[in-house]
Parts: C-alpha cells; structure tokens; sequence
C-alpha cells in the first residue's frame, strides 16, 4: 500500500508548490486588507489560466471557490489577463476555435469587442469583471510579471457587485497593483 509515500510524491512533484507558499501569505492580506474573496491564478498552456489559491473572508456573501475549476477566459478578469497576452494573430486563432459564450447581458461575445476589452486591459494592466460572468459578481485581476516581462501569475479579488461596483474597485486596485508587483519581486528574488 502506497498511502503516505504516494501522497509525499505527489506533492513534492507540484510544479506550483514554491509559487503559492510565496504567494499565499499577500493573498490572505489581500482578502484581509479588502474584505472580498482573493485568488491566485497561473495561465496555462496552450491558452488557459488555473486558479490555485482562494483565500475567502468571513462573509456571508461572497464568489464562489474557482480553485480546481474551469472558467471562461473571455468573461473572467484572470482570463482577459492571459487573453491580452495573445498577440492579433494569435487571438483571432483562438477566438476562431472558441465559443464566446453569453452568461449574462454584460459578457463580451464578439471578437472585435473582445479585442477592444483586451487593448484596454494590456495599456492598464490589469483587468476587470462587472456582471459578465453572473449577474451580480465583480472583479478586478493584476498581472504578476517574471523576468522579462512575462506572465507568471494573476492575483485579484473578487466578490458581490453591489459591494465591488466601481469606486471600490478603483479604492482596491492599488492594494491589488502592489501584491502582484511584491509577488513579481518574490519569485524573481529566489529560486523556484
């Protein structure tokens, strides 16, 4: 019987293991800090993002745990980061291959608007979600840069619009700005 020593291989096989123990403890300080759930994401070969942590605060309203599960790229903050990183061509081929499905009357269904979301999202970077995944959930997502300016990581937060509407995410998105670049810092001050 494997047991134990199935689970030690396991976990020491986890190509994300040093990235969330350094990431975790500016992820609890981000839902800490906002009072709304916050996440870690990586993106994912070929063109897809994984979210890794969630760290959720104490309320009673709050989004929905996306750790282990699929998300669509198009109508998600995470998802528009890895989006952006696309080049045109690159893009239209996975836009030509993709549904874009509509979820709720807000969801960016049309290529061309989806370009447009994703030029605005490159010249800020970072990216935000109003009521386009389900009516009612917001959320705002910066990118974690490595050396040489590639994506490495997503953090963000995310909860109920009615207390994610626009002026708070505009009050929590240096607090978001700040984690990823302390999380860039980490990972590019050490091995992992």
């Amino acid at each position: 019987v494997l047991g134990r020593e199935l689970v030690r291989l396991v976990s020491g096989a986890d190509p994300d293991r040093m990235l969330v123990a350094r990431a975790r403890p500016l992820v609890e300080g981000l839902a800490e800090t906002t009072g709304e759930s916050a996440m870690l994401a990586v993106p994912r070969p070929p063109v897809g993002a994984d979210v890794l942590v969630q760290v959720d605060t104490p309320r009673f309203v709050g989004a929905t745990n996306w750790v282990g599960r699929a998300f669509p790229l198009h109508a998600s903050a995470s998802g528009k980061l890895v989006l952006a990183e696309l080049s045109d061509d690159a893009l239209a081929a996975w836009t030509s291959q993709q549904r874009l499905d509509r979820y709720t009357d807000h969801t960016i269904t049309h290529p061309v608007a989806l370009r447009g979301e994703l030029e605005r999202v490159r010249r800020r970077g970072y990216a935000e979600l109003a009521d386009e995944l389900e009516d009612g959930l917001a959320a705002i997502a910066a990118a974690v840069r490595g050396s040489g300016g590639t994506l490495v990581a997503m953090v963000g937060v995310s909860g109920p619009s009615f207390r994610l509407g626009p002026e708070r995410r505009a009050e929590v998105l240096p607090r978001i700005l700040d984690a990823a670049d302390e999380l860039g810092r980490r990972l590019g001050s050490g091995s992992g």
